[in-house]
């Protein structure tokens, strides 16, 4: 199982969905995508050294060392598609999240 843990300061992701064998897994590929994607766009769009990541062997660990709200509106939107994976993928991928993020129809913040 690939566990996603997101907090507005860090996201680590570990492990394996096991949905398909490797090179064929489309769980891993999805959260692989987003994860890298999330990692790049905090790097790419926030002031230097804020964010620093780390993306190996299906490990990824994503850290932003003075969180923003912009950097916070990108970790929500990253939980959001987290969230749909997991939820059609049950088994496959468990989202620990420590946002105040929920998901009613649409996204809602309790923050």
């Amino acid at each position: 199982m690939i566990v996603v843990t997101a907090s507005a300061a860090q996201v680590t992701v570990t492990g394996h969905a096991r949905y398909a064998p490797p090179g064929q897994d489309v769980v891993c590929a999805a959260v692989s995508a987003l994860t890298a994607c999330l990692a790049h766009a905090l790097q790419d769009l926030t002031p230097d050294g804020q964010a620093q990541y780390s993306l190996e062997n299906g490990n990824a660990d994503i850290t932003i060392a003075h969180p923003t709200n912009g950097t916070k509106l990108l970790i929500k939107a990253y939980t959001l598609g987290i969230m749909d994976i997991a939820e059609s993928y049950q088994g496959s991928v468990k989202l620990v999240e420590a946002l105040t993020t929920v998901k009613q129809g649409n996204a809602q913040s309790n923050e």
